[in-house]
């Protein structure tokens, strides 16, 4: 059973038109809904005592996280996925 779930910049990917895939996501998990502020909507549509957690300035970024874009064929995602899991 999954405890924790951290989507991190959350409000971007709602703000990019992810909350379709987020929902998806989300949706294999089995949790009951509460209700939040606007930026935790999606997170309140599933989580109960879910937790707002901010490091640093909301909005702004560092330069001590790498962040990395890899395009993957549909078929081979979920495989990757895994792979990146277990590593």
């Amino acid at each position: 059973m999954i405890r924790y779930l951290a989507l991190d910049e959350a409000d971007r990917m709602l703000d990019m038109g992810f909350e379709p895939q987020i929902r998806k996501i989300v949706e294999q998990i089995d949790m009951p809904p509460t209700g939040a502020r606007q930026t935790m909507l999606l997170a309140s549509d599933f989580l109960s005592n879910n937790i707002f957690l901010a490091v640093g300035r909301v909005g702004s970024s560092t330069d001590l996280i790498v962040q990395i874009v890899e395009y993957i064929q549909e078929s081979t995602k979920r495989s990757h996925l895994m792979d990146l899991l277990h590593a």
